[in-house]
């Protein structure tokens, strides 16, 4: 039982400190991508701008927060690695037109850090196409090496991709973006080998990180979840071993009341019973089962599947031999009976846990079915599982109540309980007796007219 609570603490844990972690490394890494997007569609915007190429010349005017580019001078001498390429300036938009013919091309110097320097970093290639989509131009000037097929592969993939949305897009390693202009249309590609390997490598590292991370936070969660759940191991194990002695202890003053009630009852007349004498006796004997019952629970949840006297058992006779033994109290209460049991299903368990679960599933289907119900059971095998199934009519069952059928003591209707004796423990033990055998126990209702209890065993 500990255990289990511990092995369920470990996993919620570690799961949520790796969603946690996964969850901030997807942030973190999607914010870089998007960077890396942003700044090729901010120089692809430049480049579609002027006919897939730089402004000719750029002249830096010193601000911090801008820089002004005019087209009608050279650069300043200030600039000593553009000076020497003195280029034209190609205009950027018309309407920007003044008196003295100069064109002015701000820069915004924010977060992205974009410097006059871009144009010699960067390596871009355009495509120009005619109307009836034929090449017309190639402009491959700006990459180091080039590749005819390379080309003409990323721009049939970059016709079909962009034909969809027109928006800039992936092709490889290529941001990639169409625009139209006079006589046919215009692909630029911005080369982002550099960006993407830059990303992938803080991808790569970030995932690491991460993963060293759950490893470690993992070592440690499962080193003190022991300290840490070590009171309620003591109280669970105090809370076992009470029950325990306290049964011990109870059987033998039971033992002697039962003893004093016989010898008052041999001192009584035969044709005079004493009716609070039988009542004694009936309270005692009522007493002795649910001390029992308690004891042996708490055994049943105690041991673990290895240190149940297992053995090969014809778990399929042993089903069959209880459920016989229904049958003539199926005609004593008027209810229907019946009962399907597979032949030769085997089963490595404890015979007498395995009698008691059916004997208490077949008990509480009589004790707590309508008048004239009808009781079914069920024993059967399916793929690599065995199935004992247990059902009975009701006349009213509240689908939240199901939950806590398993629950020590729990009385869905104390007047029922008290009209058919039950202690409300019985279905607490069938689970304890399903799971050291390794199965899993479940109550359901599939109509709110009747209760099923399925037993499902590992073959």
């Amino acid at each position: 039982m500990v255990k289990k609570l511990r092995h369920r603490f470990i996993a919620v844990t570690i799961l949520s400190v790796f969603f946690t972690i996964a969850l901030l490394t997807i942030i973190i890494n999607g914010i870089s991508y998007r960077n890396v997007v942003d700044r090729a569609d901010w120089t692809l915007s430049i480049l579609s701008a002027n006919h897939g190429t730089f402004p000719e010349s750029l002249l830096i005017k010193g601000r911090r927060d801008s820089v002004e580019v005019s087209g009608s001078g050279d650069l300043e001498e200030k600039s000593t690695s553009i000076v020497q390429k003195k280029r034209r300036f190609s205009k950027l938009n018309p309407k920007d037109d003044t008196n003295d013919r100069s064109y002015i091309f701000r820069i915004q110097l924010d977060n992205k850090a974009r410097t006059s320097a871009q144009p010699f970093e960067t390596r871009y290639f355009s495509v120009l196409t005619n109307s009836n989509g034929t090449l017309r131009e190639v402009d491959s000037s700006q990459l180091l090496a080039v590749n005819k097929n390379a080309l003409e592969s990323i721009q049939r993939k970059a016709e079909r991709k962009l034909s969809k949305d027109g928006k800039c897009t992936f092709i490889e390693d290529f941001r990639c973006t169409r625009v139209t202009e006079k006589g046919g249309t215009r692909y630029v590609y911005l080369d982002c080998s550099r960006s993407l390997d830059n990303f992938r490598a803080f991808r790569n590292v970030s995932i690491l990180v991460c993963l060293i991370g759950v490893t470690i936070i993992s070592a440690l969660i499962t080193f003190f979840s022991g300290k840490i759940l070590r009171p309620v191991a003591e109280s669970y194990e105090k809370q076992q071993r009470f029950i325990t002695d306290a049964g011990h202890e109870i059987r033998t003053p039971l033992t002697i009341i039962n003893a004093d009630v016989s010898v008052l009852e041999m001192e009584q007349p035969d044709d005079a019973p004493n009716e609070w004498l039988e009542d004694i006796r009936q309270q005692t004997r009522r007493l002795s089962t649910l001390t029992e019952e308690l004891v042996y629970l708490t055994r049943m949840e105690e041991v673990q599947k290895t240190s149940v006297n297992m053995k090969r058992l014809n778990f399929s006779k042993i089903v069959g031999d209880v459920a016989h033994s229904f049958e003539s109290r199926a005609l004593v209460s008027e209810k229907k009976y019946n009962y399907d049991v597979a032949d030769d299903l085997f089963l490595r368990g404890d015979e007498s846990a395995l009698r008691k679960l059916v004997s208490i599933l077949l008990d509480n289907a009589f004790k707590y079915s309508s008048d004239s119900g009808d009781i079914r059971l069920f024993f059967y095998r399916q793929g690599k599982n065995i199935f004992l199934t247990v059902s009975n009519s009701v006349d009213e069952i509240q689908k939240k109540s199901i939950p806590h059928f398993f629950d020590r003591f729990y009385r869905a209707d104390s007047s029922r309980n008290s009209e058919t004796g039950g202690h409300g423990i019985g279905l607490s033990i069938a689970r304890a007796v399903v799971r050291a055998h390794g199965g899993k126990i479940a109550a359901y209702t599939p109509d709110g007219k009747s209760l099923r209890i399925s037993a499902t065993f590992p073959v």
